[in-house]
């Protein structure tokens, strides 16, 4: 079973829209198979932009940064990025201990994840020890 330490879970089993709304922020994934991906911050409406690792690329070890990050790859380790939001895109696998603000899983994760803020499991999604 995998250990979940997070302020607050949300599950959506039956959505079927890449964009939603989240504590005044939204948040959309293309799904016209680039590699971007867009939220808009609380403090405005400034698109921002996030790290994204790409469905061609794998990463064995520790990924670690100060921005949020868009994972479609496969990434085997760890993943720290505290104060932050991780989302696992639905061509993305994750191997590895997750450590976030907040985490989004529409692909597949394997390990524990520690977030501070919240963790959305999409439909499509799956979480596993």
């Amino acid at each position: 079973m995998a250990l979940l330490n997070c302020a607050s879970v949300v599950l959506f089993l039956f959505c079927q829209r890449s964009d939603f709304v989240t504590r005044g922020r939204e948040f959309r994934t293309r799904t016209d198979g680039t590699s971007k991906s867009f939220y808009l911050s609380h403090v405005g409406s400034e698109a921002v932009e996030q790290a994204t690792i790409g469905r061609s690329l794998v990463i064995k070890g520790e990924v670690n940064g100060t921005e949020s990050l868009y994972i479609d790859g496969r990434i085997e380790g760890a993943v720290n990025f505290a104060g932050h939001r991780v989302t696992i895109g639905g061509n993305g696998s994750v191997a590895a201990n997750i450590n976030a603000r907040e985490v989004v899983i529409i692909g597949e994760v394997q390990g524990n994840i520690q977030c501070t803020d919240r963790l959305d499991i999409r439909s499509e999604g799956s979480l596993t020890a």
